[in-house]
């Protein structure tokens, strides 16, 4: 009994997370990276082959030996660097200069990219608030995910906007050229604004 409540687990998990991959716009807004969000199908498949070996010493040692292979082939990877680097990478070298130009500027609010906006907004303990848009057409468009409509919203003062070309997540806006400053930290450029650029994110009216 306690077995099949087992595979009954693993089976609901892999369905679930299939039906709202498939639903929701993950798979589409983040491109490659939305792969990341199906780990938990690993977990499932080493959750299968457990049970189908189950009872077998024949077959429990067979997977044994595969398990072994695997995690010396990746640790044999990651011992000569070979593992691969995702995820936001320059921006934490360069966070300390940013936020001291930001603070600088009296930029405390601002737009990137969505892995580079949710990581400064956390690594800055909020001190920093970051927006994640997306590019559209002439103008910048909020992430229609994890986001909240206020984040978009006019406030005044002075806001800028970041760009990593390092995660091809957003590219520079035409209205970039018309930023009061502009500073370099490595790949990334952060344009300061005079101005809330909010007036550049094109909201969408409430469905």
């Amino acid at each position: 009994m306690e077995m099949v409540a087992y595979a009954a687990y693993w089976a609901v998990s892999v369905a679930l997370l299939c039906f709202v991959f498939v639903v929701t716009p993950n798979a589409s807004d983040l491109g490659p990276k939305s792969v990341n969000y199906l780990l938990t199908l690993a977990f499932a498949a080493g959750a299968g082959v457990g049970l189908l070996a189950a009872g077998s010493l024949r077959a429990e040692v067979i997977v044994a030996v595969c398990v072994a292979v695997v995690a010396a082939t990746n640790i044999f990877g990651i011992v000569n660097g070979r593992a691969e680097v995702t995820g936001v990478v320059a921006l934490p070298q360069h966070k300390a200069q940013i936020v001291r130009v930001l603070e600088q500027a009296r930029a405390a609010r601002g737009y990137a990219g969505f892995w580079s906006a949710l990581n400064l907004t956390w690594q800055t303990d909020m001190r920093v608030l970051v927006a994640p848009v997306s590019n559209c057409e002439a103008q910048l468009c909020p992430n229609n995910f994890f986001t909240i409509r206020s984040w978009y919203e006019p406030r005044g003062g002075r806001t800028f906007l970041l760009i990593d070309p390092t995660i091809p997540d957003i590219q520079a806006p035409r209205f970039a050229e018309n930023a009061a400053e502009t500073h370099h930290f490595g790949p990334i450029t952060v344009y300061v604004f005079d101005y809330d650029i909010s007036r550049q994110v094109r909201l969408f009216a409430p469905s």
